[in-house]
């Protein structure tokens, strides 16, 4: 999350141009959001990784149960990396396929009589906040979404952006954007290069993954990691094939 609110991201822009006295509060607010959309599309930044649980109701209709809902956040989902299907033992991983291949195999889920776990999910229209899956569940379930998704709009004074310790590149950005309409090219090129010397500090920062290691004793299986000093190697869902 940025460090400074709405009001004082407003500020910073203000003085960035000059203190402009035709710049009102409700255009540097529109200015500032649209920064925040250029910056999400040049870069699909950690921060924006979120992990949710929505609940899939089970109601006994057919019409109904197919649609698997999305999180709140559907509108501003970027990508989907995960859905997880939420059963204890029998916790799944939902696998998506395109639509075209959806109505060729599938067609009308509801007109199959198969009512299990399901195993399908593909999506057409997120504004609809919701998908289709097959097979149709025969209960309820909890589901695990592991999500991009795009910058939420700044709306009150006291809103912070969701980036992380990014506001100077969405002021920098907002500057450029007004400068550019107002055709100071000068002025805008001026803050393009400021601008680009900070993005690729945020790039830096953003690919270290200090965490990330294969521990002393364990092995590398293709793409899994496994311990082959465990008798019990087998059990490991990570395990592809005998050591």
């Amino acid at each position: 999350m940025g460090t400074l609110t709405l009001a004082e991201l407003q500020d910073e822009f203000l003085r960035n141009t000059g203190n402009r006295s035709d710049l009102t509060q409700a255009r540097q607010t529109r200015i500032l959001n649209l920064a925040q959309e250029r910056l999400a599309r040049l870069n699909d930044f950690e921060e924006m990784q979120v992990t949710t649980t929505t609940n899939w109701a089970f109601t006994g209709v057919p019409a109904t149960d197919m649609f698997l809902p999305l999180p709140d956040s559907s509108p501003f989902i970027r990508e989907i990396h995960s859905v997880l299907l939420k059963d204890g033992l029998e916790t799944r991983k939902l696998r998506r396929i395109l639509p075209r291949l959806w109505d060729k195999t599938i067609g009308d889920a509801t007109a199959l009589s198969t009512k299990q776990h399901p195993v399908w999910y593909t999506i057409w229209d997120f504004s609809l906040a919701k998908a289709e899956a097959y097979p149709l569940p025969h209960k309820a379930f909890d589901v695990q979404w592991r999500i991009t998704q795009w910058p939420t709009p700044l709306v009150d004074a006291g809103d912070k952006s969701r980036f992380r310790m990014k506001d100077e590149l969405l002021i920098e950005l907002a500057t450029i954007y007004l400068f550019d309409q107002l055709g100071k090219e000068d002025e805008s090129v001026k803050h393009q290069k400021k601008f680009a010397t900070l993005f690729k500090e945020a790039l830096t920062t953003d690919s270290e993954d200090p965490d990330v290691e294969v521990p002393s004793g364990l092995e590398q299986v293709g793409s899994s990691v496994m311990n082959p000093w465990d008798a019990n190697y087998h059990l490991d869902p990570f395990a592809k094939r005998m050591p």
